[in-house]
């Protein structure tokens, strides 16, 4: 509700700028340090930022206009792509017993909460 007048685009903005300095502080204070010396890496953190921060305008856009109860269950499909992605980017095994296991126990957790949306906006006899 509190954002529902807000800008995706400056709030996503925000976001990562402030959540980005919150784990930078503690980082180089704990000794950490940005290794960014190949071009390689460097690459991998800008494709990594830029996804991040479109899926995050995306996701506050749908905020914007539909209600957190009908947009929530797409959360459930974060862990499947991953696993996809996992799989076709890094030869990842996704046919081994506990990816399988994972990727129906996800499933079921999408079929449960759909059914209760369902049951629940359904009218009384």
């Amino acid at each position: 509700k509190l954002a529902a007048n807000r800008d995706p685009l400056l709030l996503t903005g925000w976001q990562q700028l402030l959540g980005g300095f919150v784990l930078l502080v503690p980082g180089l204070a704990g000794g950490g340090q940005i290794a960014l010396k190949r071009p390689a890496a460097l690459l991998a953190l800008a494709f990594l930022s830029v996804s991040v921060a479109l899926v995050y305008i995306l996701w506050m856009m749908l905020l914007k206009h539909n209600p957190v109860s009908e947009i929530a269950v797409f959360k459930f499909g974060v862990p499947v792509v991953g696993m996809l992605t996992s799989s076709l980017i890094l030869h990842e095994q996704i046919l081994a017993w506990n990816s399988l296991l994972a990727l129906l126990l996800v499933s079921a957790g999408i079929v449960v909460v759909n059914a209760r949306m369902r049951r629940s906006r359904s009218p009384g006899p």
